[in-house]
């Protein structure tokens, strides 16, 4: 779509308005992946648009974990004490980021399983008239054989969606994705 192509090529955010013009937004949620890249965007975006009260920042747990864990064919009470451990101390971290950019008073949720239901369902819930999300800038087609989370959000939601195009992946993603140290890949 014309909407992607924005995003992907020119890199700027783009918001799909749904509501009247006019229309204030009371309540925001910004959903994130699970490296949280992009965060900052968002927050600085949720800023403009509500007050942080008003604000709940989901983040996704990477499923890779838990298939691993299957994979690795651990009995299922260890594989549920891993997943337990691994969404309490990815909440810690999320309501670290939120007290550094001075967010305290925003809602943390960490989303494990199927991430558009839950998000959809939150949306519902809360009455959240706004949504942003990342949206990966990447090629044309792995759009269409994987839609990235932000154009399956925007399929089902029914409120306003701004979607904040991520940075595109640099020396420093990769050598974090490889977990080399920060100064070995002379990356800041």
């Amino acid at each position: 779509s014309l909407a992607e192509w924005i995003v992907r090529e020119l890199g700027v955010p783009l918001f799909l308005a749904r509501r009247p013009s006019g229309a204030g937004h009371r309540r925001a949620i910004a959903v994130v992946d699970s490296e949280a890249l992009g965060l900052d965007t968002l927050l600085r975006a949720a800023g403009w648009f509500c007050r942080p009260e008003a604000l709940t920042v989901c983040q996704m747990l990477d499923p890779m974990i838990q298939r691993h864990l299957h994979a690795a064919d651990l009995p299922v009470p260890a594989i549920h004490a891993w997943m337990e451990t691994a969404v309490s101390r990815a909440g810690q971290a999320l309501a670290d980021r939120l007290a550094r950019e001075e967010l305290q008073a925003a809602r943390s949720l960490i989303l494990q399983g199927n991430a558009v239901s839950r998000v959809v369902d939150e949306q519902q819930r809360g009455g959240a008239s706004l949504l942003l999300v990342n949206k990966p800038r990447r090629a044309w087609w792995a759009d269409l054989l994987w839609p990235s989370l932000g154009r399956r959000l925007a399929d089902r939601v029914d409120c306003d969606v701004l979607w904040v195009p991520t940075p595109r992946p640099g020396a420093g993603t990769g050598h974090r994705r490889l977990g080399l140290p920060q100064m070995m890949s002379g990356a800041q």
